[in-house]
């Protein structure tokens, strides 16, 4: 039997002690696919110099960041129709999966495919956490609890680099991917006991035709940047193949959602401001963290000569700058139901760290270090969970779970794209720069051993090139995302600011079914 305090309640209202279950739920599924990601990237520099591959570095984060792109709209279609608890068990059973198979990699190529199966599970594990949040909070309150998920993104990000350090200077790197295994039963344990939604009685058509188009579309877009200009010439009929595919294809699938029933992505949100320039934002945002910020580990290891538990430490002060700070701004959206202001700070707080950034060099001090990477957390803080925030609030409620996906999506593909490009460039000017500063170096980067180990035990004036090499790479990699940053910054500004809904998702929903409830109860010709 109910209770007197749950019939009260109005239709679609969870209790606070509800809503904090359903979070402590979440935030538990959601550490587990950002430990995930920050626990790679400390182990990547010795996995792919144990495998002799250095060229494909960015790859495995690239096919990670490809399957998560294209399968966040597809999760938002199936937990529209099947709920979305079941399809949080089901991505973290297929992110398991995935983590095991990675660990038992022989090859950097296996890596990769299995990367991209950890990163299917992934998009399901973020995007039905957002649509969660969405359904039971309301637009005034979300401010905080988004500021709780950036806390708790952000933790995962600072326990994975130590776990990956302590692995790859311990166990080994593979620990780096079996560690999941008990983190993901966990959560599934959490979740299914304390995760209670109401079910989802919409009907929904999944577009297989569009989510197709789209993946092949990508696909085709990061091949064609990420092998342009090392493996093939930019001239060449493969790239150009590759890129007219990609045009192509994106085309077909722009059309497919003018008229498929329940398109992946509605073109109609497009013409909504607000929907523009935060998409806009994710992608830069989704750019800038997953492509030129992979490449720090990598630098710390070896051009500084820095152990993985090290490189690790560093990045404490920038998490520890987007834990802060999205807790304080998330309060403040809800108290005062404001928000433009934190995305532009934030913005301009990551154009000047990138350009402190980039003026790095081998020899660089940890100290000189600590003021632009806190100033990247900090702009992290102020934009991220904003942007969520201001798009849920804008957008009609039978476009809310779409909305949800959608800024998961553009800032995966962001990261994507960044990875891809900023990939492609960093080979190729560490390839110029290695046949410059170490003689008679005619295989590039793949001539070199290069896990920190061996490059550490390479004689003196071989050492001493390669750490300049690095170095150089990923002084211009920064000064390629300061442009890039400051556009951000100047396209923060045509944010709109819309007053903030004091009604959740399940509220607006209750609503609209008594509205109609209530049309089909009123005969014909009465007032």
């Amino acid at each position: 039997m109910r209770s007197r305090a749950t019939q009260d309640r109005p239709a679609g209202e969870l209790s606070h002690r509800q809503i904090q279950l359903v979070m402590l739920a979440l935030m538990s599924a959601v550490f587990l696919s950002g430990v995930d990601v920050s626990i790679v990237a400390a182990a990547l520099p010795t996995l792919v110099g144990e495998f002799h591959r250095p060229d494909l570095y960015s790859w495995a984060v690239t096919a990670y960041l490809l399957t998560e792109t294209a399968s966040v709209p597809l999760y938002g279609k199936i937990g529209d129709l099947y709920g979305r608890k079941r399809v949080l068990h089901a991505a973290i059973a297929l992110f398991l999966v995935g983590s095991v198979l990675c660990g038992a990699s022989g090859s950097m190529w296996q890596l990769i495919v299995f990367r991209g199966l950890q990163g299917l599970g992934a998009g399901g594990i973020v995007s039905s956490a957002l649509a969660i949040v969405a359904d039971i909070t309301s637009a005034r309150e979300r401010g905080r609890y988004q500021g709780y998920f950036m806390g708790t993104f952000a933790l995962s990000s600072l326990v994975g680099p130590l776990l990956g350090g302590f692995f790859v200077d311990g166990p080994g790197w593979r620990w780096a991917f079996y560690v999941n295994l008990p983190l993901g039963l966990f959560s599934m344990a959490v979740a299914s006991r304390l995760l209670q939604m109401p079910p989802h009685r919409g009907k929904a058509v999944v577009d297989w035709w569009g989510i197709g188009l789209v993946f092949s579309g990508v696909s085709a877009l990061l091949l064609a940047i990420s092998t342009g200009g090392h493996h093939y010439a930019w001239r060449s009929p493969v790239v150009a193949g590759m890129l007219g595919g990609a045009v192509v294809l994106i085309g077909c699938f722009v059309l497919r959602q003018r008229y498929a029933p329940e398109p992946v992505l509605p073109l109609r949100l497009f013409g909504n401001p607000v929907f523009l320039v935060s998409m806009s934002l994710s992608f830069v945002v989704g750019a800038v963290i997953f492509g030129a910020l992979a490449f720090m580990p990598q630098f710390l290891q070896l051009a500084r000569g820095d152990t993985a538990t090290q490189a690790g430490l560093l990045m404490v002060p920038m998490l520890a700058g987007a834990v802060v700070t999205s807790t304080v701004v998330g309060r403040m959206v809800s108290r005062r139901g404001r928000y433009k202001v934190f995305p532009v700070a934030g913005m301009a707080a990551w154009t000047v760290a990138l350009l402190l950034l980039s003026r790095v060099h081998a020899d660089i001090p940890h100290a000189q270090l600590l003021v632009p990477v806190t100033l990247l957390g900090i702009g992290m803080g102020l934009t991220m969970p904003i942007l969520t925030v201001a798009v849920q609030n804008s957008v009609e409620f039978r476009d809310l779970g779409v909305a949800s996906s959608a800024i998961v999506f553009f800032r995966s593909l962001g990261g994507s794209v960044g990875a891809a490009v900023f990939g492609a460039v960093f080979i190729a000017r560490l390839d110029t720069r290695l046949a410059q500063q170490v003689p008679g170096l005619s295989g590039g980067v793949n001539e070199i051993i290069d896990t920190p180990q061996r490059v550490a035990g390479l004689p003196f004036p071989l050492r001493e090139g390669v750490r300049a090499s690095y170095a150089t790479s990923m002084h211009e990699i920064f000064l390629i995302a300061v442009p890039v940053a400051l556009a951000a910054f100047v396209l923060a500004w045509f944010l709109r600011e819309y007053k903030l809904r004091t009604t959740s998702g399940l509220q607006q929903a209750a609503g609209a079914r008594r509205a109609a409830d209530e049309r089909v109860a009123v005969p014909d010709g009465d007032p």
